[in-house]
């Protein structure tokens, strides 16, 4: 099957990762993929695994929209993919511009972002808003957003969650841990907490370090947070820390793979006032531990209370601070959960099932089409 996959952009981050591991992953399944997508720095890693790239400005918004259309067009003519599946609205709007609607599409927030700046809302952001043929969300709260907002017929709206190759996660033993902690400068042998996302307001590393001072406030004397991620945020969040005296509990590592983090770490927070379907937490779980995040997008798929992790309500920072403090104290407890939370992702978000779940999707596509 010719698949073509629009997206954004090409750099790094989630959606951008997703798209990839369709890509790849399908690819060494014997389907012929093309990605088409702005330019960025992980375009290489597509000629790596032998998978096309057609470069098509989609992030210059209005003004480039007649030459992105024509581009996109005249590649849609040659190349005439079986599937087209767009990840983003505004390459799924040049699509039908050009002549073909999506056969599939991908919500990959539990919100929509502004494609029309300030008039993107209203009437205007439903007609802004092309759905593919099908459309596929992270979750079922996303999905019931989507029918009741934009009167998507029920049965083209489907739930499949996004998945990690699991072989890449393990559970560290008792030295691996060790070593871990030392490596990072964990010397306290209290609880250690992981934050590990984008510095970004809107992924609130703030009410992490937030909810490790409380905790500590209350009881929890030894506990560290890790904060593994970069971005605009970064220098707020350490005053924050600085400001609450809890710098010298926090290591802010910047940017790296968060495999040793995961392997440090008692259990996974992410206190996200909006997300997609949080991939960190999957890789946690897969790495043996628990997770404590807010309700948004993937929670209700990945926490079950008390089991696999702890949800609280988005910005209620007291029943994060106090579920933090929980978790801390209760090391044995939060162990438990972690197995049972590897055990869940190993059920539930597998890369394998991700990938098995959107070839049965655009096999049904496909045959709708002819």
């Amino acid at each position: 099957m010719k698949i073509a996959l629009l997206t954004v952009n090409a750099g790094a981050g989630g959606v951008v990762n997703v798209v990839w591991q369709l890509a790849r992953g399908l690819a060494s399944r014997g389907h012929s993929m093309t990605v088409v997508s702005d330019g960025g720095g992980e375009i290489p890693r597509l000629r790596e695994w032998g998978v096309d790239h057609v470069l098509i400005p989609f992030n210059r918004g209005w003004r480039d929209l007649l030459p992105a259309r024509r581009a996109l067009k005249r590649f849609l003519r040659e190349s005439a993919p079986d599937i087209v599946h767009s990840h983003s609205r505004w390459p799924s709007m040049v699509s039908s511009a050009g002549g073909r609607r999506p056969d599939v599409s991908t919500l990959h927030l539990d919100r929509l972002t502004s494609h029309g700046s300030m008039f993107d809302r209203g009437l205007l952001r439903r007609l802004l808003s092309v759905w593919g043929h099908w459309v596929t969300t992270l979750d079922e709260a996303t999905r019931v957003k989507l029918i009741r907002d934009f009167g998507l017929a029920p049965v083209r709206v489907r739930v499949v969650p996004n998945g990690v190759n699991s072989a890449e996660y393990a559970v560290p033993s008792e030295e691996e841990r060790a070593q871990a902690r030392r490596a990072l400068g964990v010397e306290k042998p209290g609880a250690v907490a992981a934050y590990v996302g984008s510095m970004v307001d809107w992924k609130g590393p703030d009410r992490a370090v937030r909810a490790l001072a409380q905790a500590r406030r209350d009881g929890a004397v030894d506990a560290t947070l890790l904060l593994c991620g970069d971005g605009p945020y970064f220098q707020n969040v350490k005053s924050l820390a600085a400001e609450l005296n809890v710098e010298a509990d926090c290591r802010f590592l910047g940017w790296r793979n968060p495999k040793q983090v995961y392997h440090a770490a008692d259990f996974l927070v992410l206190p996200s006032r909006s997300e997609g379907f949080g991939l960190v937490c999957v890789e946690a779980m897969l790495s043996g531990l628990p997770v404590l995040r807010t309700r948004a997008g993937g929670c209700d798929l990945q926490i079950i209370e008390g089991r696999t992790g702890w949800a609280v309500d988005v910005d209620d920072d007291a029943e994060l601070a106090r579920k933090f403090l929980a978790a801390a104290r209760d090391r044995e407890g939060t162990r438990s959960c972690g197995a049972r939370a590897r055990e869940h992702a190993l059920g539930n978000f597998t890369e394998e099932r991700f990938l098995d779940a959107m070839a049965t999707l655009y096999t049904e596509a496909a045959a709708s089409r002819s």
